[in-house]
């Protein structure tokens, strides 16, 4: 999808004026963490961005953060390099390379309340995958719905989902005279919506509000703001509940028992209660 910089760029100098309206303790610390680091962006606080852009442009690069590295292309020193043998399989390698580029990245960002280095001394958006149709949605969300009312300490999903119904009822179908920037639907409207959907939609939005504006004071935009895949959630569930495992084998005394009566824990196998479905009878299964 063919985006502008600019486009990109407006969301993170919007993102960053509403870190400083929310009162966050988190937040408000990091923005004091990453002042040295924003101070180039000069007073961003106060004016329109059409006349901060035409200053501050100079800051930003369009440069790609992921890219092949070719044979004889020298070594520079604002990217990790890593040479992979191609006997790991793709998961092992995710998991290395995740963890050696966090420890990298570490030396180099917000340390102490001071700025180590900034990479060339060029803004670089943490992934050129951005859909600038959504994020006017994200953008409104958080600036109308989650500071006004984090601001007034509510707690919940109702408060939130009513007000976000009220507010999207306003907005318009995000156009662009670009052919090849979608349009995103409008969330929170439409007679379909079940309450329970829409109490999902809120607690989703709320996640993105809520790590947008975290990694915009940490100096990073968009970062990770999506909300952990359905996958990773039921291998999280399914790892909470290793520790009772139906066994494979009945009891002799257990015929026509469910499997799932018994109950394994820490490899060793309990005795456990069933109940014969034949009135006034109990039977005790032991291992």
């Amino acid at each position: 999808m063919n985006i502008s910089l600019k486009s990109k760029v407006k969301y993170w100098f919007y993102f960053l004026r509403l870190c400083h309206k929310i009162n966050d303790p988190v937040i408000q610390k990091n923005l004091k963490k990453s002042k040295s680091l924003y101070k180039r962006w000069g007073e961003y606080q106060t004016g329109s961005f059409e006349n901060w852009w035409k200053e501050h442009s100079h800051l930003f690069s369009t440069k790609d953060s992921i890219e092949k590295l070719i044979s004889g292309e020298p070594i520079e020193k604002d990217s990790l390099y890593l040479k992979i043998p191609y006997r790991y399989s793709p998961s092992t390698v995710s998991k290395i390379v995740h963890r050696m580029y966090k420890e990298e990245h570490d030396k180099r960002i917000v340390k102490d309340g001071k700025v180590k280095k900034v990479y060339g001394g060029v803004f670089q958006l943490s992934t050129t995958d951005i859909q600038t149709s959504q994020f006017d949605y994200y953008l409104r969300f958080t600036r109308d719905v989650y500071i006004e009312l984090m601001n007034l300490e509510v707690i919940g999903t109702q408060k939130y989902r009513i007000l976000s119904e009220k507010v999207f009822k306003k907005q318009k179908l995000k156009s662009s005279r670009k052919k090849d920037e979608v349009k995103r639907q409008i969330p929170f409207i439409g007679t379909s919506q079940t309450v329970e959907n829409l109490d999902r939609l809120t607690r989703r939005y709320k996640t993105y509000s809520r790590n947008l504006l975290m990694s915009v004071s940490q100096g990073i935009f968009p970062g990770d703001y999506e909300e952990v895949g359905i996958k990773n959630q039921v291998q999280k569930r399914n790892s909470q509940h290793t520790i009772n495992e139906p066994l494979k084998k009945k009891s002799k005394n257990a015929k026509g028992t469910p499997s799932n009566r018994f109950i394994k824990k820490s490899g060793l196998v309990q005795n456990s209660l069933w109940i014969d479905p034949r009135p006034n009878k109990f039977n005790k299964v032991s291992a």
